[in-house]
């Protein structure tokens, strides 16, 4: 059902996943209902990315930072990395992605994988939509940072922020 050609369908497999996860247990999830999260991130059709995103918080409360870190993020940050048009739609729902989970990950995650990999890349992106939403989740990691990790924010975050707000009035 996960690949079935109506999406309504595969948006229904998708919500149902978190409920999965804490019945069936992170051994299960991994093993056979992983896959289908991740393609859900990448999926053709809005509401179901959508969806998938709002799942990210949800998998993380169950099954922990670690595991979200290990089994998830990678797929984001590959995401994060495309280029081209074809690739538009998967750099910004990373950066949706970032911005879901950057309430729930620990600073250090947020300071070591979110920002340098995926938010500064692309605040730097051709794409002004895709830069756009690289602020909107950079706002989101300093909001959580400022109490944490104010040099972080200080020295990181707000350089690019800076940069993204030049090139922006600059275009316009």
């Amino acid at each position: 059902m996960a690949d079935d050609t109506q999406w309504r369908v595969r948006l229904s497999v998708v919500e149902t996943l978190p409920v999965y996860a804490r019945h069936l247990g992170m051994d299960m999830f991994n093993t056979r209902l992983k896959d289908i999260q991740a393609r859900a991130l990448s999926d053709s059709v809005a509401h179901i990315r959508e969806r998938a995103i709002l799942n990210l918080s949800e998998l993380s409360k169950e099954f922990g930072d670690e595991w979200m870190k290990d089994a998830i993020l990678p797929s984001v940050q590959e995401a994060a990395k495309g280029s081209g048009p074809a690739s538009y739609l998967g750099r910004i729902t990373s950066l949706q992605a970032v911005s879901a989970l950057a309430a729930t990950m620990p600073g250090g995650v947020i300071s070591e994988v979110l920002v340098p990999h995926i938010c500064v890349p692309l605040a730097r992106d051709r794409v002004v939509n895709v830069r756009i939403a690289a602020a909107e989740a950079l706002i989101k990691c300093a909001e959580k940072l400022q109490g944490e990790n104010p040099a972080f924010v200080k020295e990181c975050i707000r350089p690019v922020s800076f940069f993204l707000s030049i090139f922006y009035t600059s275009q316009h």
